[in-house]
């Protein structure tokens, strides 16, 4: 993992250094031999660095990074010519990588629409207008507008989008902008140099090439937005070519478009899921809610949608939820399936309900809740379908209770990449997106079943390989859900377990130095609204609970007999330690799912002596458990239900 994610990372780092180091080789060997062959030499080890590095990878989140860090540059390099300092020989360059990068930085705004976004849309604008070629200002131009009529047609027409004002002045602003700078020029010009013939000519070819080394890796499916990808980035990039005309071949910037494609297959192809396998299938674990049930339902029978399916499982409800659904079910047709278990936790219900579902796209929709509109169910299709993803985030709508809007809440930018998962530990475990996400089956009933449904871990969170699932933000509102009160954001004993698991997880794989301070500065940010723009400082490695644990369950004012032994660990904690644990042979197993059921059997006198023994040796902080082969499997399973697996290391007992 370490290895591939450094090849990655210099991958990244000769894409982003593209226009500066080819200035240079201009500025000292001119339009020479020797310019050409440094160029190609450059080019060769692009392609090397893409060979090694593994494609499948090369997704929306490396693309993005590349796009802001080439932005920056192409930017830095522009002020270094005003200064100055250094005359750009090759505006063409600048020109052709420019209008990739504004391209890139409108459609990932719509994804992410953070402040980072809208400063590299900016910073791209204020780039290009100092190096357009005759006729440029067309390029972005036509840019625009196809990015702009998009838009358009997917809020206005298809209605897989919901309208966003500040999304359109976005939009907007850069078009009015590229109407200026056409007016301001209407210049003649001549297509008459070979260089850019010959680059025109070879971006289909590398379209194949890219094309032939994605089949390699996986199967591609080619979806209708995968044809507007490809098509869009090669008119593009066929147009800068023929607009900026290019003196010499530029062998690198067709090796910079083999790795644009190979992202474009990467994200907008290998969709598996085709026309005839698009049902939904929403899980709902109801306990004591007959004031909303019915709404809930509700909200679902109307979706414009009708490919879906409910599973209802009632967590032992001692309430009338059962009464009124039935009721309300045998005076509406719906295909709902509805089962009765005991209470055992929201967790265990959604994973018994898991069982009966048939269709290929999952939602777990809290009775409490209700779908925004009825357009939800077509816009999760939709979005689901048209990336690479395992899951797409939704935003949601907060209401008082007379009905009226609170508050939108949009999850933040979703990254696949170890700084997201190190925020996780910054924020003591919490998860920071909202957890409303549409999953595709295979992933929720493999994954997502494991770290969420069992162990009690943030559902998008793949712990293990320590990174994150491939998600999307999707760009709507999926529900409306009532406002939290006091009472309902105060730390239980199963929500402070699943904190404590997963920055357990984060904190036993990442050193992450002054932590508190980074914390304080991380949740300022996130008050702010500007977690984008904030910069992690870790490494791999493993950081000490001592002075973070404790003081977590501590602010908690939770004091039950589990948290204070895992807060005696983090105190005492010493890897070199070691103790021998035996297990009784029928003893029961509990999973980060089952923190009712243990709080419940602790509370009557039912949990097995062994761990209230267990608990007294965690408080001695050992490093090292002994224990006989065969109960190996089984401790693993007892430490991670006590949030400290990672910290421990399990050996034969001798």
């Amino acid at each position: 993992m370490v290895t591939k994610r450094r090849n990655l990372n210099f991958l990244l780092i000769w894409l982003s250094i593209a226009p500066i180091y080819l200035q240079f080789v201009n500025l000292f060997w001119g339009e020479s031999s020797l310019n050409f062959s440094l160029n190609t030499f450059y080019a060769l080890v692009l392609v090397l660095a893409l060979t090694t590095s593994n494609i499948e990878d090369i997704d929306q989140w490396f693309l993005e990074k590349a796009t802001t860090w080439l932005s920056v540059n192409l930017w830095l390099l522009n002020l270094i010519d005003l200064s100055g300092w250094l005359s750009i020989k090759t505006p063409e360059l600048i020109y052709q990588l420019g209008i990739l990068t504004t391209s890139a930085s409108l459609y990932f705004l719509e994804r992410h629409f953070t402040l980072k976004n809208i400063l590299l849309i900016a910073i791209n604008l204020n780039c290009l207008a100092y190096v357009f070629p005759p006729a440029g200002a067309w390029g972005l131009l036509i840019t625009s507008l196809i990015m702009l009529s998009l838009y358009l047609e997917r809020f206005a027409i298809t209605f897989s989008e919901q309208f966003r004002l500040s999304l359109l002045i976005v939009y907007l602003t850069v078009t009015l902008c590229a109407i200026t700078w056409v007016t301001l020029e209407w210049p003649l010009f001549l297509f008459d140099n070979v260089a850019w013939q010959i680059e025109a000519l070879a971006l289909p070819v590398i379209l194949v090439l890219a094309w032939l080394a994605c089949k390699m890796q996986e199967r591609i499916i080619a979806t209708i937005h995968l044809f507007f990808a490809i098509g869009y980035f090669t008119l593009i990039s066929e147009m800068v070519i023929f607009i900026g005309q290019p003196r010499s071949l530029n062998i690198a910037f067709l090796a910079f478009c083999l790795v644009i494609y190979i992202n474009l297959f990467n994200i907008f192809g290998s969709v598996y899921l085709d026309s005839s396998h698009r049902k939904i299938s929403v899980i709902i674990p109801t306990h004591n809610d007959e004031k909303t049930i019915v709404k809930a339902l509700q909200s679902i029978r109307i979706q414009s949608y009708q490919d879906w399916e409910v599973v209802v499982v009632d967590d032992g409800s001692s309430d009338k939820t059962l009464t009124y659904l039935r009721r309300y079910l045998k005076y509406n047709s719906m295909p709902v399936k509805c089962f009765s278990v005991k209470h055992h936790g929201r967790l265990n219900a959604v994973r018994y309900g898991l069982k009966y579902i048939s269709g290929d796209i999952c939602h777990i929709l809290d009775p409490k809740d209700a779908l925004y509109d009825h357009n939800v169910f077509y816009r999760a299709m939709t979005n689901l379908c048209g990336e690479k993803c395992d899951g797409i985030f939704v935003g949601i709508q907060q209401e008082n209770r007379l009905g009226r809007i609170h508050e939108i809440l949009r999850p933040p930018a979703y990254y696949d990449s170890w700084a997201t998962v190190v925020k996780l530990a910054l924020t003591g475990g919490k998860d920071i997106f909202v957890p409303y996400i549409y999953w595709r089956r295979d992933i929720f009933e493999t994954t997502v079943k494991k770290n969420y449904l069992i162990n009690n871990l943030p559902a998008w969170y793949n712990v293990n390989n320590n990174l994150g699932l491939r998600m999307a933000n999707a760009n709507f509102v999926g529900l409306k859900c009532g406002i939290k009160t006091r009472l309902d954001l105060e730390p239980n004993l199963v929500n402070l377990s699943g904190q404590l698991r997963t920055l357990h997880h984060v904190l036993a794989n990442f050193k992450i130095n002054s932590f508190n301070s980074q914390a304080r500065i991380y949740q300022f940010l996130r008050q702010m609204h500007l977690s984008s723009m904030g910069i992690i400082f870790f490494k791999m490695g493993r950081t000490k609970l001592k002075n973070i644990t404790p003081k977590l369950i501590a602010k908690s004012n939770q004091s039950h007999p589990y948290l204070t032994a895992i807060a005696k660990f983090a105190q005492n904690y010493d890897p070199e330690k070691a103790i021998t644990i035996s297990l009784p042979a029928k003893l029961k197993l509990y999973d980060g799912s089952d923190m009712e059921d243990f709080e419940k059997d602790f509370d009557k006198n039912r949990l097995d002596t062994f761990y209230l023994d267990f608990m007294q040796y965690l408080k001695q902080g050992p490093g090292i458990m002994q224990v006989a082969p065969s109960q190996k499997k089984r401790l693993a399973r007892i430490l991670e239900f006590f949030t400290i697996k990672d910290y421990i290391t399990i050996e034969e007992k001798r």
